[in-house]
C-alpha cells in the first residue's frame, strides 16, 4: 500500500511581524503601567479642546453666484464653455466688483446694524477693511464669477455681499 504524503501549507512568519508584535505589547504594556498619566493627559486635552470650542471666533461666509452675459449675440446659462475671449474678460468682470467705487456704493446700501466689520474703521478705511475680507473667483471654464464675504454675523455677511452684487450691477 502506497500513501501520498501530505502537505499542509504554513506561511513562514517573517521577523517584520514578530517585530510588529512585540512593540505592540511593549505599547500596551506601558500604557497600562502609565495608565493615569494617560487618562490625565486626555481629560486635560478635552478640556483645552472644549475651552477653545467655547470661546473661538465664528466666522461666516456668504457667497453670491453672478452669471456674466459676455457676448450679447449668443446667451449661455452659465455651465456651458466659452472662447477663449470670454475666458480672457472674466478676470476684468472680477476686478470690477472689487473696485473702490463699486465698494463704496455697496457701504451706502448697508444698515448700520449690518456694518459691524468696518463701522469702527475711518471713512477712508472702510473700503480697505471690506476688499480685504471679500472675494471675488469665476468657476472654472463657466462665466460664473463668485462673490464672497467672510464675517463674524452671518446676517452681516449676507447683506454686504448682496448690497456689492447690487452695486455693481
Amino acid at each position: 500500500m502506497v500513501q501520498e504524503p501530505t502537505a499542509a501549507h504554513v506561511e513562514p512568519e517573517t521577523d517584520s511581524a514578530k517585530h510588529m508584535v512585540h512593540m505592540l505589547m511593549q505599547f500596551a504594556l506601558a500604557v497600562r503601567y502609565r495608565k493615569n498619566v494617560v487618562i490625565i493627559a486626555l481629560v486635560l486635552s478635552f478640556l483645552l479642546c472644549g475651552l477653545y470650542f467655547a470661546t473661538a471666533t465664528r466666522h461666516y461666509v456668504a457667497k453670491a453666484g453672478l452669471v456674466l452675459q459676455i457676448n450679447s449675440d449668443t446667451w449661455s446659462p452659465g455651465m456651458a464653455p466659452q472662447d477663449r475671449f470670454s475666458q480672457a474678460l472674466l478676470p476684468t468682470y472680477q476686478g470690477l466688483i472689487s473696485r473702490s467705487e463699486v465698494i463704496q456704493g455697496a457701504i451706502k446700501r448697508i444698515p448700520r446694524q449690518h456694518a459691524k466689520d468696518f463701522v469702527y474703521a475711518p471713512e477712508d478705511e472702510r473700503v480697505r477693511v471690506i476688499q480685504s475680507k471679500l472675494s471675488v473667483s469665476n468657476l472654472r471654464k463657466t462665466n460664473i464669477v463668485e462673490v464672497s464675504f467672510r464675517s463674524q454675523d452671518p446676517h452681516a455677511a449676507v447683506t454686504v455681499v448682496n448690497a456689492v452684487v447690487d452695486s455693481y450691477q
